[in-house]
């Protein structure tokens, strides 16, 4: 390259720095006819043509400079972001692999590779995607931060605190990173410790709306609907189309009992983001509460067709086909929800107790067996307990099981009603 050239590359350098990228493109125009080979020169054109919106213009120049560079990292990763921008995933993988084969140290490569996976769904690929970047730049907060978020996806709390700790400690102004980790402690009911982190989120970007949304959900765990509600709101002031506020929002309308309200919220975060699937599950058990059963029936299908292995959704399909007496249909949801989460003791006995409805005892209590064993104290198993201990006429067991359950504490009346109802069957 020419000393003019270099010259001339420098001063294009600077105006990209100034952000005067108009005159930056018509000097890097200008070089790219003076030296056509120059793959900087073109590369930089076409980024800046892909900033600009002009994507075709971007793709030939950025596909310039590859020809006469093939082992130009900085260009195939371009490459990978325009095709990414335009929704090809798959052309942005190859190309970002490229990237990678050109530089194996390019760690943004691998944090880009990782959120295309997760866009894909394909979770295993994501991790190993960032696992890599940290494992390349350890001290790269935001590496430890997308670690961090791609184990929370995976349920791996303690992992991803620690990664978001990391990220923190390397960064302390970090926002995102702290409002995710007060999302993990939520997760892990550690309220306080929670609230301090997107409380300082929020101080470090007050316009951050997960934070507000999840502040609000711990003040509905400390059963403060007034300010949860205050914060679900704030959160909607900053982004209307937040679909997760508008169904917490609806979850406080249904704690209230103001069913239309309610299902008029969930349907909008449905609207808002069809794919996320406990709302669906929320609508359907609002609807299923106001009579609507074939179109709470509908919301759980739903639900289950988005995610097979939702057991709560097959568990409440089951609720609903118990109660419209297609026994057998029930028993399907039942076992599948059981099968889902075997430590459900819940979902087991719902199993159980429809064994027993429809004369399987034997089934019935060998399902609950194994929980009595462990010394499980459950409402729903005591109940199916008293029912089988009925049919074997030995009463005396279940009796002392649903009477140290009656001293329990957070039972609801429901709950106490259930019990001493049953308490009155063995008796008689």
């Amino acid at each position: 390259m020419n000393s003019n050239i270099e010259e001339m590359m420098d001063q294009a350098r600077a105006l990209l720095d100034d952000s005067r990228t108009g005159e930056a493109r018509e000097l890097f125009t200008a070089i790219c006819k003076l030296d056509d080979k120059n793959a900087e020169a073109w590369l930089m054109l076409g980024a800046i043509n892909g900033q600009d919106g002009m994507l075709d213009e971007a793709m030939s120049c950025i596909q310039r400079a590859i020809e006469i560079d093939p082992g130009y990292a900085e260009a195939h990763f371009t490459l990978a972001n325009i095709l990414g921008s335009q929704g090809d995933q798959e052309g942005a993988i190859t190309a970002t692999r490229m990237a990678i084969d050109a530089d194996p140290g390019y760690d943004d490569a691998y944090l880009f590779l990782c959120g295309i996976y997760v866009q894909l769904g394909n979770i295993q690929e994501a991790e190993a995607a960032a696992r890599k970047a940290v494992s390349l730049s350890p001290e790269n907060a935001e590496a430890q931060v997308t670690m961090g978020n791609i184990l929370q996806l995976q349920g791996k709390l303690p992992e991803a605190e620690a990664c978001l700790r990391e990220a923190l400690t390397l960064n302390p102004l970090l926002a995102g990173a702290h409002s995710n980790l007060g999302s993990i402690l939520i997760a892990q009911q550690r309220f306080s410790e929670a609230n301090y982190s997107l409380q300082r989120a929020i101080e470090l970007q007050p316009d951050l709306v997960e934070a507000h949304n999840n502040i609000g959900l711990i003040k509905m765990e400390m059963q403060d609907l007034f300010v949860a509600l205050a914060s679900f709101e704030r959160a909607l002031e900053i982004s209307p189309g937040f679909a997760p506020a508008h169904a917490n929002i609806g979850n406080i309308h249904t704690s209230r009992q103001e069913y239309v309200a309610a299902i008029d919220c969930y349907r909008k975060a449905i609207e808002l983001s069809p794919d996320i699937v406990e709302t669906y599950l929320a609508l359907g058990n609002v609807l299923n509460l106001t009579g609507e059963s074939d179109s709470a029936r509908a919301n759980y299908s739903k639900a289950i067709s988005l995610r097979p292995d939702y057991a709560a959704a097959h568990y409440q399909l089951g609720e609903l086909e118990e109660t419209a007496g297609d026994l057998e249909a029930a028993l399907g949801c039942y076992r599948e929800a059981a099968r889902l989460e075997p430590d459900n003791t819940d979902m087991q006995a719902a199993q159980a107790g429809l064994h027993e409805r429809l004369g399987d005892t034997d089934t019935a209590y060998n399902l609950i067996r194994p929980l009595l064993d462990r010394g499980i104290q459950n409402v729903k198993l005591g109940i199916v307990f008293s029912r089988l201990c009925k049919h074997f006429d030995n009463c005396a067991d279940a009796i002392r099981y649903l009477e140290n359950l009656s001293f329990g504490i957070g039972l609801t009346q429901e709950q106490r009603t259930e019990i001493q109802s049953a308490l009155g069957m063995l008796g008689e």
